[in-house]
C-alpha cells in the first residue's frame, strides 16, 4: 500500500472514474455541488482524506470529490493511497465516530439547523443522516445562505439554532422575505428601534428571565413556535407572544409538512 500527494485534474478525475468497483453508493448531486463550490472558492485543504485504490485498481474512496473536481473544472491536490488490501475498505472509519459536520463537509450551525427541524417534526422509523442533511441543504441552502448574508453574527440565544429554523421555514413558507431577514438581523443585533412590537415581546420574555432556553425538545419547540409566530408579518403588531399548546404543535406541523416534502417521505 502507497500513499502520495497527487495533484488531480479534471481529465484525470474522469477517468479515475471509470474504475468504481460496483459497490459504491449512488453519488449525492448536493454534496458534489457543495464541494465543488469550495474548490471553486479556494477552500479545498490537503487533509489525510482523499482518494483510495484496491489492490486491484478500483476505486474505493472519494467518488464524491473527483466528481467534485470535475464539476470545479479545477486541479485539487489530494492525497491518493493505491494498493489497498480487497477487503479492508469495509473497516475503514470504524475507529472514533464523525460528526454529520465533518461527514457532510458543512458547517456545525448549518447542521445543527437541519438536524434540528428533521428531529423536530419526524415521528416515523427515519433516522438523521449525512444524506438527510445534505438532502435538506439542496432544498433548504438558497434561504440558509440568505440568512448568513444578512447577518454573520452570533449570539447564544437570538441566533441559535430554532429561531433560525423558524426563519428559514418562514422563507420556505412564503412569508415576506425582507420583513423575515431584517427581523432576524435586528434581532441578532439587538437594534431594538427597528423591532417590530412582537419581536421586543421576544426580547422582554428573554431579558427577564421567562424563556427557558435548556430542558429538553419541548423547549426548543417552544422557542421555535414563538421565533415562527413573530417571523409571520401579519403579526407584527401584536404586543406580546403567548401561544397555546396547540397553537405550538401547529407550527411544528406546519414544519413538518415542509420537511416531509422536501425529503419526499
Amino acid at each position: 500500500m502507497e500513499s502520495k500527494v497527487i495533484t488531480i485534474t479534471p481529465e484525470m478525475a474522469r477517468e479515475w472514474l471509470t474504475h468504481l468497483n460496483g459497490n459504491n453508493r449512488p453519488p449525492i448531486k448536493s454534496y458534489i455541488s457543495y464541494l465543488a463550490q469550495e474548490m471553486k472558492a479556494g477552500n479545498w485543504r490537503l487533509t489525510h482524506q482523499g482518494i483510495a485504490f484496491d489492490s486491484q485498481g478500483n476505486l474505493v474512496d472519494g467518488q464524491h470529490r473527483l466528481y467534485a473536481i470535475g464539476v470545479a473544472n479545477k486541479a485539487i491536490k489530494m492525497l491518493v493511497t493505491t494498493d489497498l488490501p480487497i477487503g479492508r475498505f469495509s473497516i475503514i472509519d470504524r475507529g472514533v465516530s464523525r460528526s454529520i459536520s465533518v461527514l457532510t463537509n458543512l458547517p456545525n450551525w448549518l447542521t445543527e439547523i437541519y438536524g434540528l427541524l428533521f428531529i423536530m417534526t419526524t415521528t416515523g422509523p427515519g433516522r438523521l443522516s449525512p444524506d438527510v442533511i445534505l438532502s435538506l441543504h439542496e432544498k433548504l441552502g438558497m434561504h440558509t445562505e440568505a440568512l448568513r448574508n444578512c447577518c454573520s453574527t452570533k449570539t447564544r440565544f437570538f441566533s441559535s439554532a430554532p429561531i433560525k429554523a423558524s426563519a428559514i421555514i418562514a422563507l420556505e413558507y412564503g412569508e415576506n422575505e425582507d420583513y423575515v431577514l431584517n427581523t432576524y438581523r435586528n434581532l441578532v443585533l439587538q437594534n431594538l428601534e427597528s423591532l417590530p412590537r412582537i419581536a421586543l415581546s421576544l426580547v422582554r420574555q428573554y431579558n427577564r428571565g421567562r424563556i427557558q432556553t435548556s430542558g429538553g425538545q419541548y423547549m426548543r419547540k417552544e422557542i421555535y413556535a414563538k421565533a415562527r409566530h413573530l417571523f409571520t408579518e401579519k403579526n407584527k403588531n401584536i404586543m406580546n407572544i403567548r401561544l397555546s399548546l396547540t397553537q405550538v404543535e401547529g407550527y411544528i406541523h406546519e414544519a413538518k409538512v415542509i420537511v416531509e416534502s422536501l425529503l419526499d417521505f
